[in-house]
């Protein structure tokens, strides 16, 4: 069987595959973790409810496994070695966007609490009195099964499956935003998927992004872990921010992380190449 061949057959299966199975997958798999969470709470048994996001994930990355291969994008693909072996160091992106992602949460409960804050302060106290398994295994989860199952659904099947129909630009635009959407801040989770995928076409390997994804994860977790020692503030300690300040820090964390990401990409994004069609880069339209 020719080159083309494939090529063609693989584009043909992309067609019939895209984001409305994916987002079958996601509706199943949050389905299975509340399911399990109710199931547990009408048992009396909180210590199961830790296990509803462990099984979710395992459930969505079956289930993205199995849409990568009908696409044509074999999964193994996704994760080769990334090149060169360098470009392990854009694992340290996590840093900046962990600038970023602690400035925008503080924005948002300050905001929070000078609108509701009775809101913002039970919001503050529910997390801080979470169960210790549950918060354990959603840790555990976020820093290692997490990371990969996202990053093989978002920036791997989606943004090659998009990309193949509109083009490279919107792809990594509509994939961010669904990558925002399914996340609790969405502000902070656009920009961080922007940044992962600058990661995946620089390196090559999602394996880079994954690695970068669990750090930011692991780091948020320990920073949660270490706020939960301590007394749940006063809504008006929460809203008393100094707004100039933090706007200046923002911009600044902005621009650092434009700035590298710029950098490394070149102002050039091009898809790691794949069994089957053309290889799309930002600037390029969609397939004529």
């Amino acid at each position: 069987m020719t080159t083309d061949v494939v090529a063609t057959r693989a584009s043909a299966a992309a067609e019939d595959v895209g984001g409305m199975e994916l987002l079958g997958v996601v509706v199943v798999a949050a389905i299975a973790a509340f399911g399990g969470a109710a199931t547990a709470a009408r048992l009396g048994a909180p210590q199961l409810k830790a296990l509803g996001m462990p099984a979710a994930y395992v459930l969505a990355g079956w289930g993205t496994v199995r849409l990568c291969r009908r696409a044509g994008l074999p999964p193994s693909a996704f994760v080769a070695p990334p090149r060169p072996t360098r470009t392990w160091t854009l694992v340290l992106f996590a840093i900046p966007l962990l600038a970023l992602g602690v400035l925008l949460a503080r924005a948002e409960v300050a905001v929070l609490a000078r609108v509701a804050p009775g809101l913002a302060r039970a919001l503050l106290a529910a997390a801080s009195h979470s169960n210790v398994a549950e918060f354990v295994a959603n840790a555990a989860v976020a820093s290692s099964i997490g990371p990969i199952v996202e990053e093989l659904a978002v920036r791997g099947f989606l943004l090659h499956v998009w990309a193949r129909r509109h083009g490279l630009r919107a792809a990594v635009l509509w994939t961010s935003v669904v990558f925002a959407v399914l996340h609790a801040n969405p502000l902070d989770a656009f920009l961080f998927a922007i940044t992962m995928a600058g990661l995946y076409v620089v390196s090559g390997s999602l394996l880079v992004p994954m690695a970068a994804h669990a750090l930011y994860n692991l780091a948020l977790t320990v920073s949660a872990l270490l706020a939960k020692r301590g007394s749940t503030p006063s809504a008006a300690a929460l809203a008393n921010v100094h707004w100039v300040t933090m706007a200046i820090e923002l911009v600044g964390v902005l621009a650092v992380l434009a700035a590298l990401l710029w950098r490394v990409t070149r102002g050039r994004w091009v898809l790691p190449e794949m069994h089957g069609g053309p290889t799309p880069e930002i600037g390029a339209g969609p397939p004529a």
